[in-house]
């Protein structure tokens, strides 16, 4: 019988080369698939839906340049075992970037935010109308936050009676939000930071002063949109504190316009009979809430009038006022800036 154990080896070996090559072509074609996709340096916002699968995720990035393919794209997903888990939202990639940077990102969650500057003195109603035109939500679905019973109880004291629920508790700064976030998010972001601003140890404070904290932050309300000049707002505040120790009505123009619904113009004569608890110059003492959300540094002002003995003030028209410790003084200061 002819030996066969020659062909054998040599049937074996062209198998082992045959495999070699095969492996050697697999792992080339990986590095291929692996190695970053040439392009520009332009980045690429990527948007990745809420619920999306880690193969619609691929697809998104085969057709964005981003990967070769979208099904190595899964694989290597599914073999770092985290499939399922990479985020939603809009992402800036650059392409050149490797694919284990992108799932990286994807899995921590490193979205493109976009700045969201809310300006002292304005009401919950202009910050919804903000939001929406900034693009980042819907003025509708704001309001509804920022009405929704269960997030008032969590947020509002319970003595606190405001005519629009968390006014004066949506905290004027410049926040960064991604795409998709819910107003309800925008809501929780703001109040949060009101409380982070309002410490305990100024809350102390308006206690020390006979005041609780929403009694303060509606009087900061009002000084932050009376007040133009920033050295004025501790005068105004000491003007404030003055009258509501004596009882005096505080005659605040900004909580007529309130109770109105404006947030500007002239206030006449026959504005002031408004019946309503926010008009001061018709009830006594601070209005049942705060009439705009103020900043840091009229809550500060409230919290620490000046020493002053004025009762009085009036507009100059150039943003500063003339200040009066008698009713005369004042009245000449009218006839001097009110003609």
């Amino acid at each position: 019988m002819q030996d066969t154990a020659p062909v054998r080896r040599a049937l074996k070996s062209m198998f082992i080369v045959a495999l070699v090559v095969a492996s050697v072509l697999v792992a080339l074609e990986l590095h291929q698939e692996l190695t970053p996709v040439p392009g520009s340096d332009e980045p690429v916002i990527v948007s990745v839906p809420p619920g999306a699968t880690t193969r619609q995720i691929g697809l998104i990035l085969q057709e964005a340049g981003l990967v070769k393919h979208a099904w190595m794209f899964r694989l290597v997903v599914e073999m770092k075992g985290q499939d399922g888990k990479l985020r939603a939202g809009e992402y800036e990639l650059r392409p050149g970037i490797t694919m284990a940077q992108i799932v990286e990102k994807l899995l921590r969650g490193h979205v493109v935010t976009y700045p969201l500057t809310v300006p002292e003195g304005l009401t919950v109603e202009q910050i919804a109308t903000l939001v929406e035109q900034r693009g980042l939500g819907s003025r509708e679905k704001f309001l509804e936050a920022v009405r929704n019973p269960e997030l008032v109880r969590e947020f509002l004291p319970e003595d606190a009676e405001c005519r629009e629920p968390l006014e004066g508790y949506l905290f004027p700064d410049t926040y960064l939000f991604p795409r998709h976030v819910t107003e309800e998010f925008m809501v929780r972001a703001m109040v949060s930071r009101f409380n982070q601003v309002f410490s305990e140890e100024w809350r102390r404070r308006a206690t020390d002063l006979g005041f609780s904290a929403h009694q303060m932050a509606t009087l900061a309300s009002i000084i932050e949109r009376e007040a133009v000049v920033a050295d004025e707002r501790p005068i105004i505040s000491g003007v404030y504190h003055n009258r509501l120790k004596v009882g005096m009505r505080l005659q605040a123009d900004p909580t007529v316009l309130y109770a109105l619904g404006r947030s500007s113009g002239a206030v006449r004569f026959r504005d002031l009979e408004v019946d309503s608890p926010y008009n001061t110059y018709r009830y006594a003492g601070l209005p049942p809430g705060p009439i705009a959300n103020f900043g840091v540094a009229a809550l500060r002002a409230a919290l620490f009038p000046a020493d002053v003995p004025y009762y009085y003030f009036v507009a100059r028209n150039d943003g500063t006022h003339a200040f009066a410790v008698t009713y005369q003084q004042h009245l000449a200061n009218i006839a001097k800036y009110q003609r």
